[in-house]
């Protein structure tokens, strides 16, 4: 009994955190519209992700199962936004793997900083298909772009350097981010055992 309880304890956390995430990640993605943020938005996603999503990690149970569905859910409305299905499979894939170091190693501070590492991935991978799809991708910024950003994407895979450094911001602001939540939640943390 206490074992379904917990299920749909983790099930909750699922909902009312993805909703706090999508709200989030929706508003601040639109500093993408500023061409030059672009390549750093997943820093700033990450960076300004970090506490809500600490917290989240801390509270769930069951992280394969729930970290999977957490960023699955994230995915599916993006994808309904008009993002490609290639992006939606790397977010439930990078959903999943994500609760692989809690899962494996613990719930730990160390263990958390690793996961939100791997989330990383994620907003960093919402311009890959530029580079994989380029035509498609930029009939579907033009949709909701003016010229000048569609011309500055249309640049971007030109330069071979920019999609390993996107990942990269990505990675840092991770790192950035997991430190700043780690201080914001100290007390949280040493209350439930986690540092």
């Amino acid at each position: 009994m206490e074992k379904k309880n917990t299920l749909v304890r983790d099930l909750v956390y699922v909902g009312v955190f993805n909703a706090v995430y999508t709200i989030l990640t929706f508003t601040i993605a639109f500093l993408g519209y500023i061409p030059v943020l672009m390549p750093v938005l997943p820093m700033i996603l990450t960076i300004a992700l970090s506490i809500p999503v600490f917290l989240f990690y801390s509270k769930i149970d069951r992280p394969i199962l729930c970290c999977g569905l957490f960023y699955s859910l994230f995915g599916f409305f993006y994808y309904l936004c008009g993002h490609s299905p290639l992006f939606l499979a790397i977010i439930v894939a990078g959903g999943f793997i994500t609760g692989i170091p809690m899962q494996l190693l613990g719930k730990s501070t160390k263990s958390l900083t690793i996961s939100y590492v791997i989330s990383s991935i994620i907003p960093s991978s919402v311009l890959l298909p530029l580079w994989l799809m380029t035509e498609d991708y930029l009939k579907m910024a033009a949709t909701f772009c003016d010229q000048s950003c569609v011309d500055f994407l249309a640049a971007m895979p030109e330069h071979n350097w920019v999609l390993p450094a996107i990942y990269a911001s990505g990675a840092i602001g991770a790192l950035i981010g997991a430190l700043i939540a780690r201080r914001a939640m100290k007390k949280h943390f040493k209350r439930i055992g986690l540092v």
